[in-house]
């Protein structure tokens, strides 16, 4: 059963929240498939913590969320998803009262909601909404995960609402992962309180950029250009001299650099997450390097592309430093071509996600859907910590995102300490 907004709907309100990408990019994604169904269609977003709860509070908490995830701080992140219930509770008052006159003002007639905060506020406002007006407006939840029972931090609020409010939730997913034996009826009770029949399956909120990507299979047999967006001199001296360790050729223009990926490359991505993990990209980095130094030159290039973030105004960002391990390796390997490149439009990412001989990502839930979607090389889950407690190397969820890739793709779990065990063989398959 796929999700259908009703075609009489004037104006729809986006909650989401900028703490990582997910929620944005999926509320963007929900937000255009409504435009396209419905052209006249008024659309307000509002960021829950920032619009809501307060914007000083707000910008507080996505600081710390998102310098979690730079700094790999999983047992912070855990700590954010476990205590949803009681964020709810402390900002009940604010997120119910702004929902209200939100609602009212703007005269709301459906909601999308891409985030997991605030889900009973809202849905008491709605509550007062048909009381004082007589108008039924449904709350659209968009589980921005791929569902399994780690999902907590969006399933624990739903599955404690009371049974009247559960009339004004549409719960939007895709087919669970299930246990052996279990169903999906089983699987949604347990988690959620709800029975199948309550839940809305829909495609992933993919960005409209992945979707030519879904039937394309033969990309590795023609040329493709990759331009990459770049937003200063520096940022683009960075990049170039990176490349030019190697015998990649680039084109260079004001606001952009443009390389070609030949048929016979072989094209590795590293991203770990929309806040790239620092540390962690910067190991890989190295052995990318170590690995391919050792290995040789076998006759093609080998074409490393590289997520990072920019800030002109710190030397210490990640783009600097996957620049400077670059320059500081001995005997780098020509046939070894690095290209790190910051935050890039849609295309540009699903172009490398369908492209790749192999990823090495993080897992979170758009990501992993993206990869579930678009891609046709190997794929690597990044953990914080070494293979025999993995689990507790990720946030909960994106531990189930990435078992979930595990039994759909055949995803492996990787940390920096198990990369050569766990990927030489890949790319030297005779040894």
């Amino acid at each position: 059963m796929a999700a259908q907004m009703d075609k009489k709907c004037k104006t729809l309100l986006l909650i989401t929240s900028s703490g990582g990408e997910g929620h944005i990019q999926a509320a963007k994604a929900r937000a255009a498939k409504a435009r396209a169904d419905n052209p006249d269609l008024k659309i307000i977003q509002t960021d829950i913590l920032i619009d809501w709860v307060g914007k000083w509070c707000g910008k507080f908490l996505i600081h710390i969320w998102n310098l979690s995830q730079k700094k790999g701080r999983v047992k912070l992140l855990n700590f954010f998803a476990k205590n949803v219930p009681v964020a709810d509770a402390l900002f009940w008052p604010c997120i119910f009262s702004k929902a209200l006159i939100t609602i009212i003002r703007e005269n709301i007639d459906h909601i999308v909601d891409t985030q997991p905060i605030g889900t009973s506020a809202t849905i008491k406002a709605l509550k007062i909404v048909q009381y004082l007006t007589g108008k039924t407006v449904i709350i659209e939840k968009v589980i921005t995960e791929l569902p399994t029972e780690k999902v907590l931090h969006f399933f624990r609020p739903i599955k404690g609402l009371s049974r009247s409010d559960r009339t004004f939730l549409r719960l939007v997913s895709h087919k669970p992962l299930l246990r052996p034996g279990e169903t999906p009826d089983t699987f949604w009770m347990k988690n959620c309180g709800l029975r199948e029949r309550d839940i809305w399956y829909d495609r992933f909120p993919l960005r409209a950029a992945f979707t030519p990507h879904r039937s394309q299979r033969q990309v590795a047999t023609r040329k493709i250009k990759v331009k990459m967006r770049v937003k200063s001199r520096e940022e683009t001296d960075l990049i170039v001299n990176t490349i030019e360790l190697g015998t990649l050729q680039k084109q260079i223009e004001e606001e952009s650099i443009t390389v070609t990926i030949k048929p016979c490359d072989q094209v590795v991505t590293i991203m770990l997450g929309s806040q790239p993990t620092e540390e962690a990209t910067l190991q890989y980095v190295k052995h990318f390097i170590e690995l391919f130094r050792k290995a040789g030159d076998r006759g093609y290039r080998h074409l490393l592309f590289v997520f990072c973030y920019y800030d002109a105004r710190h030397y210490s960002s990640l783009l600097h430093r996957v620049h400077q391990v670059a320059l500081d390796a001995k005997n780098y390997p020509k046939h070894l071509n690095i290209v790190p490149m910051c935050f890039q439009e849609d295309g540009v990412i699903a172009t490398l996600y369908s492209r790749s001989d192999a990823t090495l990502t993080r897992s979170g839930g758009l990501t992993s859907m993206e990869l579930l979607s678009v891609a046709q090389g190997k794929i690597w889950v990044h953990s914080e910590v070494q293979r025999k407690r993995a689990c507790y190397g990720m946030p909960v969820w994106e531990w189930g995102n990435a078992h979930y890739l595990r039994e759909k793709k055949g995803a492996e779990l990787v940390t920096p300490d198990t990369f050569f065990n766990t990927c030489a063989s890949f790319f030297i398959l005779d040894e």
